[in-house]
């Protein structure tokens, strides 16, 4: 006997379906979307499983929000707390300013290592990671080791563009 059954309005199985058939959102979203599809269905834990690859605990829990919480609370991911950044706005406005200048001399181009040490020269950073400054310049769509030239530009300069 399921301690959590799962019984769809019209609405709610609409929405799985489309949510399923679509494939435009995230795999987690869509996977518990089809744990919900197949458990309204009436298919055990274990067969659900089988079918869609997820553990018996994330079919449980995906349950267990819909039927205490909501079909919303159950399809989506919690916020996600993370760790905090290493970069205050300052230290992130210095980083890719000195991204769009040129590289120091001896060096063609910006890499991620001599990115760091100019950070740390110019701030009062001890250390930085060179990840921290991939994700920062990742964010910005900065990639100051790339040599752009008018040649190489996939793309016409259109003034009116954002």
């Amino acid at each position: 006997m399921l301690k959590y059954k799962v019984v769809l309005s019209d609405t709610e199985h609409e929405m799985l379906e489309q949510i399923v058939r679509c494939g435009r959102h995230a795999s987690r979203k869509i996977m518990r979307s089809r744990i919900l599809l197949m458990s309204h269905a009436g298919l055990q834990d274990k067969a659900v499983s089988g079918l869609t690859g997820a553990s018996i605990s994330t079919i449980h829990r995906t349950r267990r929000y819909f039927v205490e919480y909501s079909l919303e609370e159950a399809i989506n991911d919690d916020a996600r707390t993370g760790q905090p950044r290493k970069l205050d706005a300052t230290q992130e406005a210095l980083l890719v300013a000195t991204a769009c200048t040129r590289p120091p001399e001896g060096s063609s181009r910006w890499t991620l290592a001599l990115l760091g040490e100019r950070l740390i020269t110019l701030s009062e950073l001890e250390r930085i990671s060179l990840e921290t400054i991939r994700q920062r310049l990742k964010e910005k769509e900065l990639k100051p080791w790339q040599k752009k030239s008018i040649r190489s530009a996939k793309y016409t300069y259109d003034p009116h563009s954002k």
